[in-house]
């Protein structure tokens, strides 16, 4: 990755080095987080360390609060 690193890129690449062998990583972030090319390399990172089992898109985050 090359220019400004990205906080919650960290945690998540952290964490999936960090996670035991049949452990869970919940994560609650914006949509756009890690789209576009500039994630690209994280995207591959995290598929090839780590499965993703349940992904929960809000459709307005008015709905939550």
């Amino acid at each position: 990755m090359h220019g400004q690193p990205n906080i919650y890129m960290l945690f998540m690449a952290k964490s999936s080095d960090i996670l035991k062998e049949s452990g869970e990583m919940v994560f609650s972030m914006s949509r756009s987080f890690a789209s576009g090319a500039y994630f690209k390399k994280f995207r591959e990172y995290l598929l090839e360390h780590s499965s993703l089992d349940h992904i929960h898109i809000f459709n307005t985050r008015r709905e939550h609060y």
